[in-house]
């Protein structure tokens, strides 16, 4: 039998953070982002994603749970990247500020979105991730021989 949950994913705006931790009992504003490295994402009241990209994360107080291997992580960028948000969810791409979080539907799958940097990073439960791939890659078809905004 094949472990569906450790076979790699790969897509062309696919990143692999080296650790992400579910963490209980952490206290932290609602929908916000703190960090950078590790990276600190709000999901409800004393929960939070913590996100470890350069290494793992070491993750002190509350509860964690170790859900590496149960997400995949996409990395959006590029000039057109606020249009492909705005076709995937009815998120106003202008809300998704640096430091502020957001968990929606994205192309009709839940998500968790956040500004990293100079990208957006989505997380997506891994046995979706082939959908959402395929529809990003559909999505960028759009903007084929486009100008920059």
């Amino acid at each position: 039998m094949v472990d569906l949950a450790r076979q790699s994913f790969t897509a062309p705006n696919v990143v692999t953070p080296a650790s992400l931790h579910l963490v209980s009992g952490r206290v932290q504003a609602p929908n916000s982002v703190e960090g950078t490295d590790p990276v600190s994402v709000w999901l409800a009241p004393d929960r939070v994603l913590v996100v470890g990209w350069a290494q793992p994360a070491v993750v002190a107080g509350g509860f964690a749970s170790d859900i590496t291997d149960a997400q995949v992580v996409f990395r959006l960028t590029g000039p057109h990247c606020n249009d492909v948000l705005a076709m995937g969810t009815s998120l106003d791409p202008a809300l998704l500020a640096p430091g502020r979080c957001a968990q929606t539907l994205f192309a009709g799958v839940r998500g968790l979105l956040y500004r990293h940097g100079d990208a957006v990073c989505l997380h997506v439960d891994r046995p979706l991730a082939r959908f959402v791939a395929d529809w990003l890659a559909q999505a960028a078809t759009a903007f084929e021989g486009a100008t920059s905004p």
